[in-house]
This record gives C-alpha cells, structure tokens and sequence, in this order.
C-alpha cells in the first residue's frame, strides 16, 4: 500500500516538474516573440490627411474651416467647424497590431444620433469597414482596432468623426510595422 502510495505521488510530482517549467518557457518565449505597441505621434508625414482642405494651416486641430477665420464665422457655424467630418486619414502598412489614442473635448451626446456615429472614428481595411473607436467613460481614449494578426501590406483608411470634435494624438502598431503612403486616389479631385 504504502508503495502504491509513493508512486502516484511520484507520477504527479514528476509531471508538475516537467509540466510547469515548460508553460513557463512557452509562456516567456510568447511574451518575447510579441511585438511592443510603437506610438507614433500625430501628425506624422507618415500619415496623409484628406478632406480637410486647411489641415496644413490648422494642424494639429482637425477642422474644416481656417483658423484664421474664426471670428468671421457666427458661432454656430464655428461650432460644426471644429468636427471633422469628411476627414480621414491614409497610409497602407503591414501592421500586426492597430491602435489609435484620441482626445475629446467632452462627453456630450447627441440624443437623436448614436456615438458610433457623432464620435467614432472608423477604421477602414482595404476599402472594408473593420470596427469603430469611440469614448466610453473618459474624453482620453486608447483604443485597439486588431491585435496579432498576420502580416501583409494593407490599405488603411481612418474616417474622422461626424459631429464631435476629436483630437488624433498617436497611432499605436507593433514595432517591426511598415508605413508607406497611401495608394493615390483615382481622380485628383473629388466628385461633388
């Protein structure tokens, strides 16, 4: 009895000083392999934005209108100024990891339209609607589009905000990621 005793406890002793120094190198050698986040601060010349015809003048802010001209504006026009609809920004990489970190001047909700839609800033892949950024409980957001996908060079479109003015403070990917410029659009100019 006492001999059947010590070898089943001499089995399981035996797989938990096999087992668990083998999770754990599974575990730290995961824990390596996995790219850190790189924050590239916004703007970038790595980034191009379109469909805002002042950005250059106005940058860092994302408004429709010049700057310049605030105060010839009334301020109800001013106000819908300051929301960058129409406004997106462009480049194509081969990120594994997307992440965007924003900054909105308040909370505030529309109740006739949905935050996905007054707030959010939609991430578009290869002309494909992936998934939406918006704030939740706080003005400061980091928010993760994808995480540890395969790799491979692709067209990424980030549509800015309909009704709420929003700040783009940093684009977050995984270290070893390319970024190139965006694709040029078919026509030069947009069809109104």
């Amino acid at each position: 009895m006492i001999t059947v005793k010590y070898l089943r406890f001499f089995r399981r002793f035996s797989m938990l000083v096999f087992f668990v120094p083998v999770c754990l190198l599974c575990f730290v050698q995961l824990a390596y392999c996995e790219d850190a986040v790189r924050w590239i601060s916004f703007p970038n010349a790595a980034f191009e934005v379109n469909g805002l015809a002042w950005f250059s003048e106005n940058t860092p802010n994302l408004y429709r209108l010049p700057e310049r001209k605030m105060n010839r504006f009334r301020q109800p026009v001013w106000s819908l100024a300051k929301s960058p609809s129409g406004g997106r920004i462009r480049f194509r990489s081969d990120c594994t990891t997307l992440a965007i970190r924003l900054e909105y001047p308040n909370l505030n909700r529309m109740r006739n339209m949905h935050t996905f839609g007054q707030s959010g800033v939609d991430l578009y892949i290869d002309g494909h609607y992936v998934k939406t950024a918006i704030p939740d409980k706080s003005t400061n957001v980091e928010f993760f589009y994808f995480k540890d996908i395969k790799s491979r060079m692709r067209e990424i479109t980030l549509y800015l905000p309909l009704y709420k003015g929003v700040k783009v403070l940093s684009i977050g990917m995984n270290d070893r990621a390319v970024i190139r410029p965006a694709q040029p659009f078919i026509l030069d100019r947009p069809v109104v």
